[in-house]
């Protein structure tokens, strides 16, 4: 092997190890438990005793029931934890490992829904953040404030103290402190969405408000999706944080395709 090709290959592999996001700590672990596993031995080491295959960390037997652990961390499904290994990790087998993982799962199964009728499609937004949608939902007698964005699928949610236009004013002005003023935000027609001082933000912060009636509600489809997933990770998982952070960097690779397919056509 050249010296130019050799350098190639080990500039990219430390940019695929960097990108796992893993500690020194934990790469020098599963380098010394890849020394000892019979199948990493048959695999070429390409970047500081680390076996790469493909893109991925090849981990090894000793370390894989904590890698599906945390795949599966915020109790998401069979896709988006497949998606979740294909973006840093492999082993032989993984995939069939990850749905007997999520097959199994006690909250998963006990939560499982049975399928619902499809809600109303929504035109796809030009870019992040410039179309959200919201809503207010009750779980455990605690009432919670979530924001999705249409484009990334994105979910903002926080604890109401109470439910007055006053206060998910407040804990909206924050969110788009932090991501931007969308240009379109979608709710029902609920009483806080519907009050004058909530016309008022919407005027002063330059969003268009557009509310959903109670006889149409699948046209605020995106938020009662949002609601499903929030109530599900307040369901199964003991720390809701480490269960956002699992949603948040699941790669969305079918979603983007799917949707650069749909406009490309239009």
């Amino acid at each position: 092997m050249d010296e130019d090709l050799a350098s190639e290959i080990s500039t990219y592999a430390a940019c695929v190890v960097a990108s796992g996001h893993a500690t020194e700590n934990r790469l020098k672990q599963v380098a010394a438990h890849q020394r000892e596993d019979e199948i990493c031995k048959q695999l070429i080491a390409l970047y500081d005793g680390l076996l790469l295959y493909d893109h991925r960390l090849v981990i090894p037997k000793g370390l894989r029931r904590e890698m599906l652990e945390r795949i599966h961390c915020g109790h998401q499904g069979f896709v988006r934890c497949k998606d979740r290994a294909r973006a840093s990790i492999w082993w032989p087998g993984i995939s069939h490992e990850i749905e007997e993982m999520v097959e199994n799962c006690v909250p998963c199964a006990s939560l499982r829904q049975a399928r619902h009728e499809p809600m109303l499609p929504t035109l796809l937004p030009a870019y992040p953040w410039q179309v959200v949608a919201s809503d207010i939902f009750t779980f455990r007698s605690k009432d919670y404030l979530v924001v999705i964005d249409y484009y990334s699928r994105y979910i903002e949610f926080s604890l109401l103290p109470d439910k007055t236009a006053a206060t998910v004013i407040e804990l909206m002005k924050a969110i788009f402190s932090r991501h931007g003023i969308p240009e379109i935000v979608r709710c029902d027609n609920g009483p806080c969405f519907s009050a004058f001082e909530f016309s008022e933000f919407a005027n002063a912060y330059q969003f268009q408000l557009v509310t959903s009636s109670p006889r149409y509600a699948q046209s605020n489809g995106e938020a009662e999706r949002a609601v499903l997933t929030v109530k599900s990770m307040l369901e199964k998982s003991d720390d809701i944080h480490l269960a956002l952070l699992a949603y948040r960097t699941t790669p969305w690779l079918r979603v983007f395709r799917l949707r650069n397919f749909y406009s490309a056509a239009t």
